[in-house]
């Protein structure tokens, strides 16, 4: 059984999810701020009671849908700092909502998923044992709000949260912030396909010269009257481009997420690129901090639909300066480069393996 704090909470989350309040919202946030663990646990068990975590999905959307577009992208999912009651609401959808109309693992929802699924969970009910609601409260009037308190309505990056990947390293593998520009990334593509890492200035020099030379003159010792050219020169392996390794199906994720990186830093990443069954994928990249100041980002490769302009990831990461290491779900899980969307729908392609 609840105990009896959790049951006031979730008779408040009830409030809020009828007649939504700005003052009621930052005082549940704080309330459940300051919950135990077992307290919280509590609380999910109630409000799984009383039917009301579809609703607070639904009442916490504008919180994580940054873009404004009624629409919760993975990409927020990722940067936004959830207050208490979006975690709460994060956490379920991520880890139980896999249903007919939307089933996704941390890949974003659209709010009329959100409104069917309420719609087939029917009617939240009021936690049985709760006092009624003050009635300032159900009125809808403004209330003034302490600024603490106020500030856990903000979507603010909390440190503790935004150095929430970097305690998972050990010191070592955190960059020097020294490093933040961009390092450059050249590969070459062996006559057999294979990618290994090389000096592009090099290459090209070596490929240039090797064309263009005049073969030496050798003399022949045992007759000196008699010259032999040096035998035909085979140009040097070609050059490979930062999206012909995205492109290329012998490619590692390692190395299709550092291209990215490197299509990114040169300021004109392509918006398409094409799969090994010559398909054109309209795509997104983008590199972005984990939090303000962080040696870490976000590498992300989003597959756009030209209709609809939604997005689902394709390729999904953390860098850290000396490589990529896996993001985590709302659940504190560790997830694929590989988005689950795109996998799914495309098994066999490219970036159907990790």
């Amino acid at each position: 059984m609840a105990n009896m704090e959790a049951t006031e909470v979730a008779a408040k989350v009830y409030d809020l999810t009828q007649s939504p309040n700005e003052a009621l919202r930052a005082e549940i946030n704080e309330s459940i701020g300051q919950m135990s663990w077992d307290g919280r646990t509590s609380l999910t068990e109630e409000l799984v009671r009383s039917n009301l975590l579809p609703s607070l999905l639904l009442e916490e959307m504008p919180v994580v849908d940054q873009s404004g577009n009624g629409d919760v992208e993975y990409g927020e999912l990722v940067t936004t700092q959830s207050t208490p009651l979006a975690e709460i609401a994060l956490t379920y959808a991520n880890e139980n909502w896999i249903g007919e109309h939307a089933p996704f693992s941390y890949d974003g929802f659209t709010g009329e998923e959100v409104r069917q699924l309420v719609a087939d969970q029917g009617e939240a009910i009021r936690p049985a044992g709760a006092p009624e609601a003050e009635s300032e409260r159900l009125d809808g009037e403004p209330t003034e709000v302490a600024p603490e308190v106020a500030s856990e309505v903000a979507p603010e990056v909390a440190p503790e949260v935004a150095s929430e990947v970097a305690s998972e390293l050990p010191a070592e593998a955190v960059p020097d912030s020294s490093n933040d520009a961009p390092v450059e990334r050249p590969y070459i593509v062996e006559a057999d396909g294979t990618i290994v890492d090389a000096n592009p200035m090099r290459a090209d020099w070596e490929y240039e010269e090797a064309a263009n030379a005049v073969p030496p003159i050798q003399l022949d010792v045992s007759n000196p009257d008699v010259v032999h050219p040096e035998p035909d020169i085979t140009p040097v392996s070609e050059v490979a481009t930062p999206q012909s390794i995205l492109e290329n199906p012998g490619s590692t994720t390692e190395q299709q997420l550092q291209a990215i990186k490197d299509m990114v830093a040169s300021g004109t990443p392509p918006t398409s690129i094409v799969d090994e069954a010559g398909n054109t994928i309209n795509v997104r990249m983008e590199v972005v901090p984990v939090s303000e100041g962080s040696d870490r980002s976000y590498v992300h490769m989003f597959a756009v639909d030209p209709e609809t302009g939604r997005e689902i990831p394709i390729l999904r990461a953390i860098s850290d300066g000396e490589g990529f290491v896996n993001q985590r779900s709302a659940n504190g899980e560790e997830v694929s480069f590989v988005g689950t969307k795109w996998k799914k729908a495309h098994p066999d392609t490219m970036f159907g393996e990790d």
